[in-house]
């Protein structure tokens, strides 16, 4: 998927979402800076990616599912 492109090119975006809809899938970028120490919590559907490099690098790790 081209989310972390998306959310790369976006100087708002620190995080961005990615879901596998039934009809298609969609990617919601957002300005939450997650450090990776949240309360995570489960969906079948989507996945949440954070900045992990805050030099400005497209480096995102996978953060809950």
């Amino acid at each position: 998927h081209d989310c972390e492109k998306f959310c790369d090119e976006n100087n708002e975006c620190e995080s961005f979402s990615y879901c596998e809809g039934t009809s298609k899938s969609s990617c919601y970028l957002k300005d939450k800076k997650i450090v990776g120490t949240e309360q995570t919590k489960r969906n079948r559907r989507c996945t949440t990616y954070y900045r992990q490099d805050t030099s400005g690098n497209s480096n995102y790790l996978f953060k809950y599912g």
